[in-house]
């Protein structure tokens, strides 16, 4: 995620705009139309994907858009949960999933690690935020495994985010592949 605060701020007003019907339709995801500055780019919506929007743009001291965002998933917080609950377990497997492929391959890339790190970061502000729906367990084993591969490191992404990422809760994101990392 290298995503200006420009653009932060049009993804945000762009989801809020189709939150509700996000919230009550089938998807997990939804490829939405974002307009920003002179283009128009598609952006895939989640709800841990406006999660993380939203805290990154809180610390940037931005205005905060997400009031009415807020309101939405107050009002529909049955079907956010349910989102959530299937989100959470669609990153997680596929985070295995990225885990096991290394595996095979005996050796980890480092851009493709703080990739899938994107994806543990919106597993942990999803659970954070709507509840962990009996995935604890099975995150325990994979936070375990990215310890074994891992030592303390910089933050991996812009450093203008590191308030929106504490590090005693997205300790992840404040790691680097050890030296000469294969996969068990």
């Amino acid at each position: 995620m290298n995503e200006d605060p420009t653009r932060i701020q049009a993804v945000l007003q762009a989801e809020i705009q189709c939150l509700e019907s996000y919230l009550l339709g089938p998807d997990v995801y939804r490829q939405i139309r974002v307009e920003d500055r002179d283009h128009v780019v598609l952006h895939l919506m989640s709800l841990g994907d406006y999660l993380e929007l939203q805290a990154i743009a809180r610390t940037l001291g931005e205005d905060d858009p997400t009031a009415p965002g807020e309101a939405l998933l107050r009002t529909f917080s049955r079907q956010a949960d349910a989102l959530a609950a299937r989100e959470l377990q669609a990153r997680l497997q596929s985070l295995q999933w990225s885990m096991e492929e290394w595996s095979k391959e005996g050796h980890l890339n480092a851009r493709y690690f703080a990739a899938e790190m994107v994806q543990r970061s919106r597993i942990q502000r999803l659970g954070a935020a709507r509840g962990w729906f009996r995935i604890a367990q099975d995150l325990e084993a994979l936070d375990a495994r990215i310890q074994g591969v891992t030592v303390p490191g910089p933050f991996i992404w812009r450093p203008d985010y590191v308030k929106a990422f504490p590090e005693d809760q997205f300790w992840f994101l404040y790691r680097t592949l050890r030296a000469g990392t294969t996969m068990p």
